[in-house]
């Protein structure tokens, strides 16, 4: 877990940041959907990460 631990906290703050874009008016379609990619591929190495971990135990 420690191994993930900045990149999941890096995610939990995307989390947040898109959930504050939503709210605002201003945010535009393209800012959000740029937003849930850049969240997709945070998890996506996240998951990458942790598979690496999943054999050795």
């Amino acid at each position: 877990m420690d191994a993930t631990r900045e990149m999941r906290r890096k995610m939990h703050e995307m989390n947040f940041e898109h959930m504050e874009a939503m709210c605002n008016p201003e945010t535009s379609l393209e800012d959000l959907a740029a937003m849930e990619e850049e969240m997709l591929n945070m998890r996506k190495k996240i998951m990458k990460k942790a598979e690496s971990f999943q054999y050795l135990q």
